[in-house]
C-alpha cells in the first residue's frame, strides 16, 4: 500500500520535501483508519457495541 502511495507521488519530485510530507501524513492516516475500521469490525463480529469505539 505505502509503495502505491510514493509511486503515485513521482511527478513532484521537484517539490521532494513536501511531497514527502504529504506522504507520510497520508499514510499516517491511512494506519490510523485501517486500525479503527479493524476495531470496530471486531467489535461486531464478537456482539459488543461498536458505536462507543468512535474515540
Amino acid at each position: 500500500m505505502f509503495t502505491a502511495i510514493v509511486s503515485g507521488l513521482g511527478p513532484l519530485a521537484g517539490q521532494e520535501r513536501r511531497a514527502w510530507r504529504g506522504v507520510a501524513e497520508s499514510a499516517a492516516a491511512l494506519a490510523i483508519h485501517r486500525r479503527v475500521m479493524w476495531v470496530r469490525e471486531d467489535l461486531r463480529l464478537r456482539g459488543e457495541d461498536c458505536n462507543q469505539a468512535r474515540t
